[in-house]
């Protein structure tokens, strides 16, 4: 590939030359939007016809003919007459030209291959250089024009681009492993949760990955307990007063839950924890001895997210937050900011995985709340926060919250991909719009800042991230069933009792304190290699195979996903304590 040319600029002419090949293999069918994404591309068309994934070989092929007779763009600058005129057949881009001039933004058509599009270019400079076996068409979905659920649904066609054949064989073959660990697959197979069309985007939870959830709530617990946190509860539903004066009705209406009762009531489903937040404070008059005062809740929280976004527990309508929020003085913000940092280092440590976490520095969006002046200063106190952590981080620019700026955290999972878990938040608008305040050494009233924060981020989404970053093999502390005995036949029974005695008399002690074994005994009548392939698909990290021999030697069998040893039974109990 030639200097020239740069992978966002050949994503995005694919993007016009799927574009042209379906127009031209579906007479009829209109394009609207084709944007360059992550990795590559997309196109929406209302269709003629039905264009189904087992489509996409065959356009893929018309594709790399008409490559070869695309050599460059033509670009043009034309009047809303003209755009009209050219796209006189295409609704979809006489609205966005009719949106663009209304803008005062200057209307272009590049055309290739004699095909025209309305586009404000940023294409590839030498056509001829784009390996025609770079790319491949993916998948199709639904989507809604301009993502309103009221207007048409349109063909999406999604692609991926490389600048080489062998870096896209080499994305394929990472999009094979990620299927293999998607977190919606594998929490099945390990019998923790499923969903159901009943309720789209919430997840019904099993009893293992209740025991799951719970084991990563106690550590959150025992934590926060030990450092000064306070566990608070509140409402799920409140009436929007709550909400008008915490801004998020105005900001946040269409992604919450309402319901209007018969007195003319609105009422809301909790979509965030903040706004109940604020009520905790002023249920007692404050002073400066007070502060920092944290309260934590771990409350279900509830969005109206759209159905095309849902995507098992990463993006889901309900889940649960670890969450908290600091009240400080303006002069603590910084080593408050410091100590959570500090926090979030040892969560992701215990959990293995400190090094993959990068953060970013959210800044001012479009809309916001309050004054420049004070934006500023708090993304100035971020800044310096990050700037004096041992984290790499980075810049997200206009991603802020729109009553702050924030830090997020991001975690890169085994395959490469970084998710965005946690958050930290530092916000000066709430407690105005809640008229908070607190007496001063001088008596005087002041108004706290708040700082808001999730280090998991929610239990779902983290769990989501961890299960398909370790395919499901978690660490020994966290698994719901972390040891379980698989006998041979009946004969080892009162064998093992006595191994099952050692498991009661094992207490783990870190990172949850006086933490007892979690195990079972398999003894059915069942072959033993069907015994350990279900040990195995439920990701039990540590099964012993007890049989007559094991007995007779006073030992046991140990298997775990790294292979197979035997040791002592007098030495089981220091081998559990240490096994990771």
């Amino acid at each position: 590939m030639s200097k020239e040319n740069n992978i966002e600029g050949v994503r995005h002419s694919l993007a016009h030359l799927l574009a042209q090949t379906v127009k031209e293999m579906y007479p009829g069918s209109l394009n609207a939007i084709g944007p360059t994404i992550e990795d590559g591309f997309y196109q929406d068309f209302e269709v003629k016809g039905k264009i189904s994934e087992d489509d996409l070989p065959k356009i893929e092929e018309v594709m790399r003919e008409k490559l070869k007779e695309w050599t460059h763009f033509d670009k043009k600058e034309v009047s809303i007459e003209d755009a009209k005129e050219i796209f006189e057949d295409n609704k979809y881009k006489v609205e966005l030209a009719e949106e663009f001039a209304e803008g005062g933004k200057t209307l272009t058509v590049y055309t290739c291959g004699g095909f025209d599009d309305l586009c404000k270019g940023g294409h590839a400079d030498d056509l001829s250089q784009i390996d025609p076996k770079s790319f491949k068409l993916t998948r199709t979905a639904g989507a809604y024009w301009r993502g309103d659920e009221k207007n048409i649904m349109l063909t999406r066609i999604y692609g991926v681009a490389f600048t080489t054949e062998t870096e896209l064989e080499e994305y394929l073959e990472r999009q094979e492993l990620a299927r293999d660990r998607d977190h919606k697959k594998v929490g099945r197979e390990m019998e923790l949760f499923f969903f159901d069309e009943t309720a789209p985007g919430m997840a019904y939870w099993m009893p293992r990955g209740m025991i799951l959830r719970n084991v990563l709530l106690d550590f959150w617990r025992r934590y926060h307990r030990e450092i000064g946190y306070h566990e608070t509860a509140s409402p799920l539903i409140n009436k929007k007063e709550l909400y008008e004066t915490s801004g998020h009705w105005q900001h946040y209406h269409d992604d919450m839950f309402t319901s209007e009762r018969e007195e003319g009531e609105w009422w809301g489903l909790k979509p965030m924890n903040c706004p109940n937040a604020m009520q905790f404070w002023k249920q007692k008059t404050r002073s400066y001895r007070d502060l920092p005062l944290r309260f934590s809740d771990t409350d279900m929280l509830h969005r109206d997210e759209i159905t095309g976004a849902l995507n098992g527990l990463l993006r889901a309508r309900s889940f649960q937050q670890d969450d908290s929020h600091n009240f400080v003085s303006e002069d603590q913000v910084k080593d408050e900011i410091a100590q959570i940092l500090k926090i979030t280092q040892d969560f992701y440590e215990v959990f293995g995985v400190a090094e993959n976490v990068k953060l970013y520095l959210s800044t001012r969006p479009d809309k916001f709340m309050g004054d420049i002046e004070t934006w500023d200063r708090a993304e100035a106190e971020l800044k310096e926060c990050l700037e004096n952590s041992s984290f790499e981080w980075g810049l997200k620019d206009k991603d802020g919250a729109f009553y702050g700026p924030k830090i997020d955290i991001h975690l890169s999972d085994a395959l490469g991909r970084e998710w965005q878990c946690g958050t930290v938040q530092l916000d000066f608008q709430l407690p105005r719009n809640f008229k908070l305040t607190y007496s001063d050494k001088n008596g005087d009233h002041q108004t706290p800042v708040v700082i808001h924060r999730v280090l998991y981020g929610s239990i779902e989404r983290f769990l989501a991230v961890y299960i398909e970053h370790t395919a499901g093999w978690l660490p020994f502390w966290v698994a719901p069933e972390q040891v379980r005995v698989l006998t041979i036949n009946d004969s080892v029974a009162d064998y093992v009792e006595g191994i099952t005695t050692i498991f009661s008399d094992t207490l783990l002690m870190e990172p949850l304190k006086y933490n007892e074994l979690r195990f079972s005994v398999d003894d059915r009548n069942e072959s033993l290699g069907k015994k350990i392939k279900e040990a195995t698909d439920l990701k039990i990290p540590l099964q012993l195979i007890v049989g007559p021999k094991d007995k007779e030697a006073g030992e046991v069998s140990v298997r775990t996903k790294d292979g197979e040893s035997k040791i002592k039974l007098s030495e089981l109990k220091e081998y559990l304590l240490n096994f990771k």
